[in-house]
């Protein structure tokens, strides 16, 4: 019987058994899955298959936005020793991307009960397999719009139209969604105009959530600064780290693709 501590609700153990089909054995599964009725909170007992070896503990941390892996280095310590190391598997549960990808390990993408992409950390940040996973394991969320790529333009509305990148001109015309990063949307006095409509401080950067006509984005600035509702700024992108993904979702094109 394994122990699993800081279950946070009922509805986690949903997504619980999701992630035992996916990681556990051939011929492994769970044999039992309790919560005590009156603390749904409290531990959960799970027993997997008949291994006496197999050890597994998960954290489900969610309600910490922001833990800190020196935080769960010291965690992770307390729980495990030597002689545990070699038959042990870990999975930390999280609604924070930065944390998932700062552990480095493999990464089970799920999203309303639902396994969307498995993977290592690398491979999942630049390779998203969906334009939802791309959103998902990103924060702020990758910007996503609607596009149209015609005689070797990219066209998010009538104003704003960018020459595609070399490695996009064999992709046929047609219509797609477009991803980026906020971190690769930069200020550019020779770019394209932008409502100012949200202005937040965070640490020593600032979120700019813009707008232009039914054009919406979220830029990263790496600086503090303050910028009124409504102000206009100019901004471009780095073309060189552009998705692009098919109309159902499906990526079509990643800046990391070989």
């Amino acid at each position: 019987m394994i122990e699993i501590a800081d279950i946070t609700a009922v509805s986690d153990l949903k997504i619980l058994s999701l992630i035992f089909s996916a990681c556990t054995p051939l011929n492994e599964r769970i044999s039992c899955l309790s919560c005590s009725e009156k603390s749904p909170s409290g531990p959960i007992m799970i027993q997997i298959g008949s291994s006496e070896k197999f050890v597994l503990s998960i954290f489900l941390l969610s309600e910490f936005k922001s833990v800190k892996i020196k935080f769960i280095e010291l965690e992770f310590k307390k729980l495990f020793n030597v002689s545990d190391e070699s038959n042990s598997i870990l999975i930390y549960a999280s609604t924070d991307p930065l944390e998932a990808m700062q552990l480095n390990g493999d990464i089970i993408v799920i999203d309303e009960g639902k396994i969307l992409q498995t993977g290592t950390a690398k491979d999942v940040f630049e390779n998203p397999a969906t334009a939802k996973v791309a959103e998902i394991t990103n924060d702020p969320a990758m910007n996503i719009n609607k596009c149209l790529i015609q005689d070797n333009s990219l066209i998010m509305n009538d104003s704003v139209q960018i020459q595609i990148p070399d490695e996009l001109k064999s992709v046929p015309n047609g219509k797609y969604l477009v991803g980026i990063r906020a971190t690769d949307i930069y200020l550019d006095d020779q770019g394209f105009a932008f409502d100012v409509e949200i202005s937040e401080i965070s640490g020593s950067e600032t979120f700019l959530h813009l707008r232009n006509n039914n054009l919406k984005c979220v830029a990263t600035i790496e600086e503090v600064k303050t910028y009124n509702t409504n102000e206009v700024v100019k901004i471009n992108f780095d073309k060189s780290k552009i998705y692009l993904f098919e109309e159902s979702g499906d990526l079509r094109h990643s800046p990391y693709q070989q």
